[in-house]
């Protein structure tokens, strides 16, 4: 079974043991040779090389034939009709507005696709934000894109916890209601489990409701 591109391009040192047995045989191709010794070379854990790699494949595809390219991608470990084939081509294809922030790009090949095929204008707010850097990951890309900071994609920590477990409906009714009126006084933020949001609630209302609605909506 050939080595995935992610092994290669995790790899130390990206030529495997029996690796050189996939070349073809008896190849006098100087092109040849020359890409896949090339494209083995970049395959090292650095967005540098990372590019480079996914450069040497959109010249590979541009530049062998059918059958070479074929072999090229044997030779390397690649599946040519795979979804790491298709992304690496977009790396390469997008190279160049990667050239001015080669020290801040990630050193995770699959971000650096995701940032591939964003949208110049995107890709653009993308880079200028705090957050690209080479730890930067393709949830982190998300966020930057959605325009929210890492700390909305985190659960609140628990500083209190209240259980209502003994109380009858109409008590935990009252309970809520003070709960409520104390937030909005001191401007905490609180949640209500699903299971109390149930019992509370009239059954047409949705789960995701205005806590405020609690005020009117036992019967």
């Amino acid at each position: 079974m050939s080595p995935s591109l992610l092994d290669i391009a995790n790899a130390e040192d990206p030529v495997s043991d029996g690796a050189e047995d996939l070349v073809p045989n008896g190849t006098s191709d100087s092109l040849f040779d020359s890409l896949v010794e090339r494209y083995r070379t970049f395959a090292k854990k650095s967005a540098e090389n990372i590019i480079q790699l996914a450069e040497t494949l959109v010249e590979a595809k541009a530049k062998l034939s059918g059958m070479q390219l074929h072999d090229f991608c044997q030779a390397v470990g690649l599946d040519q009709n795979g979804s790491k084939f298709r992304k690496l081509l977009t790396i390469g294809q997008e190279a160049s507005r990667f050239e001015p922030y080669v020290d801040r790009l990630p050193t995770n090949w699959t971000t650096i696709y995701k940032l591939a095929s964003l949208d110049g204008t995107v890709f653009d707010r993308v880079a200028k934000d705090a957050r690209f850097a080479p730890m930067m990951t393709a949830g982190e890309v998300a966020l930057i894109i959605a325009g929210k900071s890492n700390e909305s994609s985190k659960r609140l920590p628990n500083d209190w916890s209240i259980h209502l477990v003994g109380c009858d409906k109409e008590m935990k009714l009252e309970v809520c209601k003070k709960l409520i009126d104390i937030a909005d006084e001191y401007g905490f933020k609180y949640t209500f489990s699903s299971r109390l949001t149930k019992e509370l609630m009239p059954p047409k209302v949705k789960p995701s409701f205005d806590a405020k609605d609690l005020y009117g909506g036992a019967a």
